[in-house]
């Protein structure tokens, strides 16, 4: 680590992204990440339709009993 042999520099790319999860008690819903410059609004759909409305439907079923 001589400092004739370190140059220092910072080299940074600016990354963003848009994370999307939901939750309820003790359950979690599906965690969905969307790549940069966000999401159209037919994805957003897509996201509402197939991972929140699924969810939902895992949160309403009835908790399966075992058959003696």
């Amino acid at each position: 680590m001589n400092k004739e042999n370190v140059d220092d520099t910072y080299k940074t790319v600016r990354l963003t992204i848009m994370v999307w999860t939901c939750f309820s008690g003790k359950k979690a819903g599906p965690l969905m990440v969307f790549d940069e410059g966000g999401v159209r609004s037919e994805e957003y759909m897509d996201v509402i339709l197939d991972g929140l409305l699924s969810f939902v439907d895992d949160l309403l079923e009835h908790p399966k009993e075992d058959i003696i």
